[in-house]
C-alpha cells in the first residue's frame, strides 16, 4: 500500500468519526400557510384564515413542543394552541389545520431542546371588511314655491253719465241770392216788347138735318 493511498484513508477515517461525533443541531426552520398552500412552498404567510405550521429542513426523527399564543394587540400572551412533532426520516413535520379567531398570534416552536425555540407571529383575518359606504347626502326638497293669489282688481263703479241740457237749434238762414255783378264791359241788354195776346177763333155751330119720323 503506497504512502499517498494511507493518507487518503486516514483523512476520510477522521471525517466520517467527526460525523457520528457531531450532535444534532437546531438546523430546521418553521413556516405559518394558509389551508391552500402557495409557491414557494417554504414562503411564510404572515396573515392567514384557517392554517397548519409546516416544519423544514430539521434532523430525522426530530421531536419537540409548540404552542402558540394570543398576541398583542388582540391578545394578552395566553396559550390558544399547543401541540408536539416528530419529523420524518427527510426532516419535515406538518400539523393538522387550525381555525382561530381574528387577530394576531405568535407560535413558539421548539427544537432539540427548550433553549432551540423558533418564532413566528402571523395574523388571523377570515372576516372581509366591509367596506364603509358614506351616506349619499339628503337632497332636500326644493321648496314648492307658494302662489300668493293675484289681488282681485277692484271694480270701479261706472259714473253714471250726467245728460247736458240740448241746445235749442239755430234758426236756419235762408240764403240771399246774389246778383252777379255787372261786367262794365259787357253793354246792357235791350228791354224786350212783349207779344201781344193772341185772340181765339170762334167754334162755328153745327145744325143736324132733322130726322124722318112715320
Amino acid at each position: 500500500m503506497t504512502k499517498p493511498l494511507i493518507a487518503l484513508l486516514a483523512v476520510v477515517a477522521v471525517l466520517v468519526f467527526a460525523g457520528a461525533a457531531t450532535p444534532p443541531g437546531n438546523n430546521g426552520t418553521v413556516k405559518i400557510h394558509d389551508e391552500a398552500e402557495n409557491e414557494p412552498i417554504i414562503a411564510n404567510e404572515p396573515k392567514v384564515c384557517a392554517f397548519h405550521i409546516h416544519f423544514f429542513f430539521s434532523d430525522p426523527t426530530q421531536d419537540g413542543d409548540w404552542v402558540v399564543r394570543a398576541w398583542p394587540p388582540t391578545g394578552s400572551g395566553t396559550t390558544v394552541l399547543s401541540g408536539s412533532y416528530n419529523t420524518s426520516p427527510s426532516g419535515e413535520y406538518q400539523t393538522a389545520y387550525f381555525s382561530l379567531p381574528d387577530g394576531h398570534y405568535k407560535l413558539e416552536w421548539q427544537g432539540r431542546n427548550e433553549q432551540n425555540i423558533k418564532h413566528k407571529v402571523f395574523w388571523v383575518e377570515c372576516t372581509t371588511p366591509t367596506p364603509s359606504i358614506s351616506p349619499s347626502p339628503s337632497v332636500s326638497p326644493n321648496p314648492s314655491p307658494s302662489i300668493h293669489p293675484s289681488p282681485s282688481a277692484s271694480t270701479s263703479p261706472t259714473p253714471t253719465p250726467t245728460l247736458q241740457p240740448t241746445s235749442s237749434p239755430s234758426p236756419s238762414i235762408t240764403p240771399t241770392p246774389t246778383k252777379p255783378p255787372e261786367r262794365p264791359d259787357r253793354p246792357p241788354l235791350p228791354s224786350l216788347t212783349p207779344f201781344p195776346t193772341p185772340t181765339p177763333f170762334p167754334t162755328p155751330e153745327l145744325t143736324l138735318p132733322p130726322t124722318d119720323t112715320e
